[in-house]
């Protein structure tokens, strides 16, 4: 193979010039070899034989990323910011109510990836399927509940919000025992059954002082919030109806 003497002497390679430069079926050993000086002057530059960290600005701001140095050439995709996520005492503690599709299929492994939230508590009337999803998510037995003992949720001080993940006639009944246990409320949507039940459901909430909120997602996306906006400043003139089409794009 006949390597290219000018991308040989830059101390500077993108991953494309790179592969040009190797081969992609190119052997390991053979790669290193040639490659040292470049290596050795851009990537290893480091002395192997004592342990460095690389620079890095770190922020003393918990929510704001580290910067580390960058070592991708102008060419390369930039990497995306370093997580920052909340230590875990400082995340909120969710009590999910129900075990059912939504919750294992999606709510719990979100709750996994959370930067501020952490799933601290369960709630099922099936107590083998409780005691399973608790050895996988490792939740205790104390911050287990049936429905039956839910009501003494209210002594667990790790719970900050309770999830509720039932089915729409029930929506009504665990709002206000969450409400009257002192529980901030995440409410699956629709909200209830009637405006009567609604109505009655941010009553409770006022008088126990605490959040009800329904999990709707449509009010945070970017393309609705800009929509919002454009409306309230009549950027399309003083519209008489809306019609939104939406689709869900698979990447390929």
């Amino acid at each position: 193979m006949n390597f290219s003497k000018d991308l040989i002497k830059k101390t500077q390679l993108s991953r494309k010039e790179f592969l040009n430069l190797t081969g992609r079926s190119l052997a390991g050993a053979a790669g290193t070899l040639a490659l040292a000086p470049v290596l050795s002057a851009h990537v290893y530059g480091q002395d192997q034989k004592q342990a460095i960290s690389p620079p890095a600005k770190i922020p003393s701001d918990v929510e704001k990323p580290i910067l580390l140095e960058e070592w991708k050439s102008d060419s390369d995709q930039k990497s995306a910011p370093t997580p920052t996520p909340l230590p875990p005492d400082s995340r909120l503690g969710y009590a999910v109510v129900g075990l059912g599709h939504l919750s294992l299929e999606e709510i719990l492994p979100a709750l996994s990836n959370c930067k501020k939230s952490k799933l601290i508590a369960l709630v099922s009337g099936s107590p083998d399927k409780m005691k399973k999803v608790a050895a996988q998510y490792g939740i205790s037995d104390e911050n287990c509940y049936s429905y039956h003992t839910f009501d003494q949720i209210k002594n667990n001080k790790n719970v900050d919000v309770i999830y509720i993940v039932l089915p729409n006639g029930l929506h009504k009944e665990y709002v206000i025992r969450s409400a009257r246990a002192g529980k901030h409320i995440l409410c699956e949507k629709p909200m209830a059954n009637s405006a009567a039940e609604c109505r009655e459901m941010i009553t409770e909430c006022e008088k126990a002082n605490v959040k009800l909120m329904i999990a709707y997602r449509i009010h945070y996306q970017p393309h609705n919030r800009k929509l919002r906006e454009m409306l309230k400043k009549k950027s399309l003139g003083l519209p008489n109806m809306l019609r939104l089409i939406t689709r869900k794009v698979r990447q390929m």
